[in-house]
C-alpha cells in the first residue's frame, strides 16, 4: 500500500520506503531492488512510469554519483544510455529490448559534443 508523502513522492507503508514521483495520483505501485535508506530509495529514478516500468527518456542516479541517462522501453534498456561515473568518465551503450548491443568510451571532444 502507497502512502501519501511530501509532495513529489510515493511510500510503500510496508517498507516505510519511497521514491520521487512529481505526477504521483496515489494509485501508483512501485518495486524496487535497490537499498532503502532513511525512507528513500538508493537509486532514484526520473521519467516517465507506465505500469510501474520506465518508458521513455530517463535519468537514473545512484549513491555513488553515477548516473546513467537514457531511454527504456517497458522497464528495459533500448536505444543509447550515457553512464556518468564520479570520475567524470563517460560511457555510451546501446541496448535493444535490454540487451547490450555496444559499449563505447567517450573521448573529451564527444563528452564536449554531448553538453552542447
Amino acid at each position: 500500500m502507497l502512502l501519501a508523502a511530501a509532495p513529489g513522492w510515493v511510500v510503500v507503508s510496508a517498507y516505510q520506503c519511497g521514491t520521487a514521483n512529481p505526477f504521483a495520483t496515489g494509485t501508483e505501485t512501485i518495486s524496487w531492488s535497490s537499498a532503502c535508506r532513511d525512507g528513500k530509495l538508493t537509486e532514484r529514478d526520473e521519467g516517465t512510469f507506465v505500469n510501474d516500468e520506465l518508458h521513455g527518456a530517463a535519468v537514473i542516479s545512484y549513491p555513488d554519483k553515477t548516473t546513467i541517462q537514457g531511454h527504456h522501453l517497458a522497464g528495459a534498456r533500448h536505444g543509447e544510455l550515457v553512464v556518468i561515473l564520479l570520475d567524470e568518465t563517460y560511457v555510451r551503450s546501446v541496448y535493444v529490448d535490454g540487451r547490450q548491443i555496444s559499449q563505447q568510451r567517450l573521448d573529451r571532444r564527444a563528452i564536449k559534443a554531448r553538453r552542447a
